[in-house]
């Protein structure tokens, strides 16, 4: 079992814990390299060395030897470079001790990640780092390591430490004796008063645990919630590969092929089929977003959209009509420059405007709630399946790789929230946005929180943005939706499609 150096007797006494709140007497250099980012606070958060203070917000780095404190009243949560999540309770100081990023071009090197939670509360959820010999979190009454895990721990004032998991299994170890709680054993809750007395399991959830949380776990009916194995064993996936056969086709010596028959003239060109029609797509035109526009599928592959102009439906559709899809997802999205307009009367005119838009089927809403409104959970989509941006040129850009579009969306108990970081990269200018909102249905508005746009001259400041994204699949596999920035004369608009890590 990994262990830092805790012996007996040897844990910070009351006023070395004081220098170690306040930086003082304990000298030590940070680590060039960051330990993790801070996703989001509330009230005051700050972090500690060397006799010095400086303030965390919202994408403020952490780093190893540093002491990040919350006031009363506030929280903090870091994200780990591993993917671990960590969220402070009000009134908390926990201690980066040590933290190395695995390698992933080094198999021997698969990271440390040590801390020292010294007063107050935390909520973990474990990233890539998770393992009994490379994690650990040392307490004043114990030393807690983990497997896979989401847990907590609150120490209180007098060193005591209260533990409970949730998913996995942590050990409680000191120097009388370690009990394991967690998935498969006796336990979910611990309590240890000292290091010199063994821990003990616990039935009930206890009053400051149930403060992480913000709600009331305590009380007699801890037993349905406390007591091991009641969640059962999860579903395996079973992978069916049907391989199909086929043989070369085989030739004989001698063989005189048949000549070659006329061509048959080319069929006269006819108007495709209407196969689908899918409602409630949106489209951008003339810079707005129009939200009430639907999207007509044909046989040969195109689609057009149909919304309604001064009351009046017009079709839209481009020289190909040409889109992009993702149908495991059920969501397609396009990019036509100078398309055609065709009104009920029949008349046609070139619009000078590009038109970007996207239309897809949202995940239903018990399955949102499930996974996100009432259930703790911490989800990345970072990974781009569709793109289209109009630059502040008017040009069109479509491909997605030199883009970088990163959302996170969480439930600590304190209700669902999100934040997104856009970074694109057009010919001859860039723009770097970050959003961030909360949600209790499958609608996701982000609100801008600070941004830059660069043409080359320089940065200025993005003077406003829109967002909005909704969870797509039937499982929420996926997020897509649309932007909008403006920073001065410039403006940029498009959508993208993303999917979970």
């Amino acid at each position: 079992m990994f262990q830092m150096s805790a012996a007996a007797g040897r844990w910070p006494s009351a006023g070395l814990i004081h220098c170690l709140l306040w930086g003082m007497s304990l000298p030590a250099v940070a680590d060039d390299e960051p330990a993790g980012v801070v996703l989001s606070t509330s009230g005051d958060v700050e972090a500690r060395m060397e006799g010095e203070a400086r303030i965390l917000s919202r994408r403020s780095e952490v780093f190893p030897e540093e002491l990040v404190v919350t006031g009363e009243s506030s929280r903090g949560q870091i994200r780990f470079e591993d993917g671990e999540l960590v969220q402070l309770d009000a009134d908390s100081a926990l201690r980066i001790d040590e933290f190395v990023e695995p390698d992933a071009d080094d198999e021997e090197e698969v990271g440390r990640s040590t801390k020292s939670l010294l007063k107050g509360g935390m909520r973990a959820i474990s990233g890539a780092i998770d393992g009994e010999e490379t994690y650990a979190v040392d307490t004043p009454s114990a030393t807690i390591g983990i497997r896979g895990t989401t847990y907590r721990l609150f120490v209180e004032d007098d060193g005591a430490l209260h533990a409970a998991v949730q998913d996995g299994r942590i050990s409680v170890d000191n120097e009388a004796g370690e009990l394991v709680i967690g998935d498969d054993e006796s336990y979910r809750i611990a309590y240890v008063t000292d290091r010199s007395t063994p821990p003990e399991g616990r039935i009930s959830m206890p009053e400051p645990l149930g403060r992480i949380l913000g709600s009331d776990d305590g009380g007699d009916d801890g037993d349905s919630r406390s007591r091991a194995g009641d969640a059962g064993e999860s579903e395996e996936s079973v992978l069916y590969l049907d391989q199909s056969l086929q043989n070369d086709e085989a030739y004989r010596e001698g063989f005189e092929p048949e000549p070659e028959p006329e061509p048959e003239p080319e069929p006269e060109p006819q108007e495709p089929d209407l196969i689908s029609t899918q409602d409630d797509a949106f489209l951008s035109r003339e810079g707005e977003w129009i939200e009430a526009a639907d999207v007509e599928y044909y046989d040969d592959d195109t689609a057009r959209l149909v919304h309604t102009v001064d009351g009046e439906n017009v079709t839209i559709g481009d020289d190909d009509g040409m889109y992009q899809s993702a149908d495991n997802l059920e969501v397609s999205w396009g990019a036509w420059n100078e398309p055609l307009e065709t009104r009920e009367d029949g008349s046609e005119s070139e619009l000078d405007e590009p038109v970007v838009w996207m239309a897809y089927e949202p995940t239903p809403d018990d399955v949102v709630d499930e996974r996100f409104l009432s259930t703790e959970n911490n989800v990345t989509y970072s990974e781009i399946s569709g793109f289209v941006g109009q630059a502040a040129s008017g040009t069109l850009v479509t491909e997605s790789g030199e883009q970088s579009i990163s959302a996170n969306l969480t439930n600590f108990g304190f209700g669902a929230e999100f934040a997104l970081d856009l970074l694109l990269t057009f010919p001859e200018e860039s723009w770097d946005a970050s959003f961030a909102g909360e949600f209790s249905a499958n609608e996701l508005r982000g609100v801008l929180d600070e941004g830059t746009y660069d043409d080359g001259s320089g940065e200025i400041a993005i003077d406003s943005g829109e967002l909005l994204m909704h969870l797509v699949g039937e499982d929420a596999e996926g997020l897509a939706g649309r932007f909008g920035l403006e920073a001065g004369d410039a403006e940029t608009r498009g959508v993208f499609l993303l999917e979970g890590e």
